[in-house]
């Protein structure tokens, strides 16, 4: 059962190597090249990509290191970034990456270890040799290695507080004691050891031993062509020296038993949505030579049944499944997010679960295999999948020899009795163990000795929601853009926007309608919740449903094949009526959100710092509230022509009139300045871990493309000098950071840190410092490094679109900008009224525009008049208030 191959790659690559992966924009290519120091080179061509993607992936991980050394891969992770043969001083090489505007980080997993960067096409040839003198000549030097371990114990003191940190502790808990993958390797300060020389000696050691060509791989992924990447990597692969010393792996004997574990979050921490998780570990048969059968298990597990079947109780509100779970190896992993009701009936979810999965191996013989057509492509993820699987190719076997054999393999590794389980509590009042140094509580659970015989307690099946096939006559001829809209005036509450026919692959149908700001984020919420099988059955369809939200209202995106495209739409409707409200409470209030069931709490992710950063893109409440418009814009490109479109446009039309409610009150449509709202009064976090931490948010002064454009400049240059004030010269935290966001469009900066031992009063003062004695000087910046920062800007953000599903999505939002504007009351445009939607291109007319006197003066305004708005986040919570 091989893959089918992806539209537009070459096919001269493995096709094992491919299997499962997002189609690429059409034009692409892809070429693999084993050099002969053994190491492995990929190329892969996208044209219409702004950016150049370069991941390096070494084939040594955290389960590779010496026992009594945890957390030593991690620890060289850290140190390759402090500095090398050509670049000795630390910090040399964000430095540089910073100042082409690029973007770079690491990650161990259990058996790779990966550096990847995103940088314009100009600097990649530098790039790829900074990046190579990294992994090859680390300095490696007794005094930076002592300073980087205590950033590395301050990172695990502040996962501590991160929920991810914690589940894995506990999937630890099921492997066997004596497998490496059932012990500690985060890392910290006592477990690397007090001994430093030792410790560097060590560190060398496992660098010499894997960071050698036969363990090394290299994607490109970028506009340059197949031969110029494929030159460009073998001359920077040419100095890798050759020798990686043997592995020695355990090949089976990780699981444990099967069990049954609860687990909580320790005290202090923030509750979290509670989640049941399945594991069904697979064989290393499947997983290196039946890739194909195992994706098209994961595709019918999730075909819309299973959810329908959960979610008919209000059981749960998200399912996801995968078989390449994190830190677990080859397994069939299912998550079900709990709602209150889905806690009480926790052993119905297991049984239904269990006779699901059961069931797999019959139902994927006698269905025909479907690889539904993928159209949103992240480039920056399908460079890193593509090096990872580099590092642990699978088998190129795909023969119809073994299929039989792989599904009798299934069948046995998907047994009811084969699998384990970890739930997710609130909290634990007996029989609790903790799992050592993340001293995560859990209990074990017993389970019945036959557990099929739960059967009888599972719930009523129910089918997948019917996607239906609109049979279209007359498909439109007109080459189209989704650049383009064409106004075909307005169809009883419909304002309908046309952008031509330009192929089934790009079809799309954008839905927008007013709706009340301060309800949407539970709104949406439940909206998602009550979509979740269909947009799995969707997806089976190949087609793509997306919902969204902002000022302007609710949204929803249907794209793929053209057939099924209004059903989806339709069905995504009535699943928005069930969560808006169904009776108003008085002549000046919007009506409080009553979905069809309790919506579940909000789990925290992440380090502090982030979960801060993550307020940047929530607008603040709006005031000026208008009456409820009845329009709803519609845009359509792709297979329709104008007369289909309309047809099918006045069904949908008919559908909404009878479920969306717009009389039910008022909708906040224009932004409202940080001065006006909340500026001045200090907003606390939750406790959440044992870390102080801060973020200084700062609005720019309107949202238009130039004030956009300056926000992210100074973001750019402020990021590296408060990293080195704050983290490097004043130790001050673990994280010292400046992002950029936007909301709703309006662009946002924030000054964030995250201490373990530095307390609000010291964090703000030392904030303030760097804005009062550094911020200008900072923003200061030559024609040249202008330049540089702009070319930077147009090819890692603000450029043409790389993908087809990022212009369509873009061209959307510049359309509901242009019709809707600031005002749902705007007069419909007259008929036959066409628009060019490239929102790209109004960034590319101010980035040409930007002087550095410019950035000056609107740093000096930005800086002393703009109000300021703080987050703040203590162990003990608000102490000063």
């Amino acid at each position: 059962m091989p893959p089918p191959p992806t539209p537009g790659v070459d096919m001269g690559v493995e096709e094992a190597l491919l299997t499962g992966m997002p189609a690429l924009p059409v034009g692409s290519r892809v070429a693999r090249q084993r050099l002969p120091s053994g190491a492995d080179i990929l190329a892969v061509e996208v044209p219409s990509a702004r950016k150049v993607r370069l991941v390096a992936v070494v084939g040594a991980g955290y389960l590779d290191e010496p026992g009594e050394r945890p957390g030593l891969a991690h620890l060289l992770e850290h140190s390759l970034f402090l500095g090398s043969q050509d670049s000795p001083q630390p910090a040399t090489f964000a430095a540089w990456v910073g100042e082409q505007g690029g973007r770079y980080n690491a990650k161990t997993n259990e058996f790779v270890t990966d550096y990847h960067l995103s940088l314009p096409p100009a600097s990649v040839q530098e790039g790829l040799v900074r990046l190579i003198d990294l992994l090859v000549c680390p300095c490696l030097e007794a005094s930076t290695i002592s300073r980087e371990i205590e950033v590395i114990d301050a990172e695990f003191q502040a996962r501590l507080a991160d929920p991810a940190l914690h589940r894995q502790a506990v999937v630890s808990r099921l492997f066997e004691a004596s497998h490496p993958a059932a012990h500690f390797h985060a890392g910290h300060r006592d477990s690397l050891g007090k001994d430093i020389p030792l410790l560097c000696e060590a560190l060398r050691g496992f660098h010499n031993s894997h960071y050698r060509a036969e363990r090394v791989g290299l994607v490109m992924l970028g506009p340059e062509s197949l031969t110029s990447q494929l030159k460009m990597l073998e001359a920077a692969c040419a100095v890798i020296p050759g020798g990686a010393q043997p592995i020695n792996r355990l090949r089976g004997g990780r699981w444990a038993p099967p069990a049954y574990l609860q687990w909580c979050l320790p005290a202090k921490q923030a509750s979290t949505v509670p989640k049941l998780e399945m594991l069904w570990p697979l064989s290393s048969f499947l997983a290196e030579h039946h890739a194909a059968v195992l994706d098209h298990a994961l595709t019918t597990l999730c075909d819309g049944r299973l959810a329908a079947t959960l979610q008919e109780q209000a059981a749960i509100a998200d399912m996801a499944a995968t078989v390449r779970p994190e830190g677990t190896g080859p397994a069939l992993c299912l998550t079900l997010t709990l709602t209150p009701r889905g806690e009480r009936c926790v052993d119905r979810l297991l049984a239904t679960c269990l006779s699901a999965v059961r069931e797999l191996p019959s139902r994927l013989v006698t269905q025909r295999c479907s690889y539904p057509l993928i159209s949103e492509t992240d480039l920056g993820d399908y460079a890193l999948q593509l090096a990872r699987r580099l590092a642990q190719p699978p088998s190129t076997e795909h023969s119809d020899d073994g299929l039989q054999c792989a599904f009798d393999e299934l069948e046995a590794c998907l047994a009811p009795s084969a699998c384990r389980v970890m739930e997710e509590k609130q909290g634990l009042d007996a029989n609790v163990e903790h799992v050592p140094n993340t001293l995560t509580p859990f209990r074990r659970v017993s389970w019945p000795e036959d557990r099929a015989s739960a059967g009888a307690a599972r719930l009523a099946p129910r089918p997948a929601p019917r996607i239906a096939l609109q049979d279209y006559s007359t498909p439109g001829a007109v080459a189209g853009s989704p650049t383009v809209a064409e106004c075909l005036g307005k169809h009883g509450s419909f304002d309908l926007w046309w952008a031509g026919g330009s192929g089934q692959q790009d079809s799309a149908w954008c839905l927008g309608w007013p709706a009340p700001r301060r309800t949407q984020q539970l709104r949406l919420a439940a909206w998602h919740q009550h979509t979740l099988a269909l947009r799995q059955a969707a997806r089976n369809a190949a087609v793509t449903l997306t919902l969204g939200g902002d000022t302007r209202g609710d949204w929803l995106r249907v794209q793929g094949e053209p057939q099924g495209l209004e059903s989806v739409a339709s069905q995504a409707l009535a699943a928005w009526a069930v969560v808006t409200p169904d009776s108003p409470p008085g002549p000046s209030q919007a009506r409080s959100l009553q979905p069809r069931s309790s919506q579940p709490r909000v789990a925290p992710a992440g380090l502090l710092a982030q979960r801060m950063l993550a307020y940047l893109e929530e607008p603040f409440p709006r005031h000026d509230a208008q009456p409820l418009d009845k329009r709803i814009l519609s845009w359509s490109m792709g297979w329709l022509g104008p007369s289909e479109y309309l047809r099918a446009s006045q069904r949908l039309a008919r559908k909404a009139s009878e479920l969306l409610d717009f009389s039910w009150g008022a909708v906040e449509s224009s932004h409202e300045s940080l001065s006006a709202s909340v500026a001045g009064a200090p907003r606390w976090l939750a406790p959440q871990g044992e870390d102080h931490a801060l973020m200084l948010q700062i609005d720019g002064p309107d949202d238009t493309p130039v004030s956009r454009l300056l926000m992210r400049l100074l973001a750019d240059a402020h990021d590296s000098a408060f990293f080195q004030e704050l983290r490097v010269h004043q130790g001050l935290g673990y994280v010292a950071a400046v992002r950029y966001r936007e909301a709703d469009g309006w662009p946002r900066l924030g000054y964030v840190v995250q201490s373990p031992h530095a307390d609000i009063d010291d964090l703000q003062e030392a904030v303030e410092c760097f804005l009062t004695q550094k911020s200008m000087a900072v923003a200061r910046l030559g024609e040249a490094t202008l330049a540089r920062r702009r070319d930077g800007l147009r090819s890692m953000q603000w450029g043409p679109p790389e993908t087809p599903d990022e212009a369509i999505l873009a061209s959307w939002q510049a359309l509901r900008h242009a019709v809707i504007g600031t005002s749902l009351s705007t007069a419909m445009p007259p008929k036959g009224t066409a628009l060019i939607l490239r929102p790209w291109e109004a960034m590319e007319h101010a980035l040409m525009g930007v002087t550095p006197e410019a950035l000056e003066e609107f740093a000096a305004n930005l800086f002393t008049e703009a109000p300021r708005q703080w987050w703040y986040h203590s162990p003990a919570g608000n102490r000063r208030f």
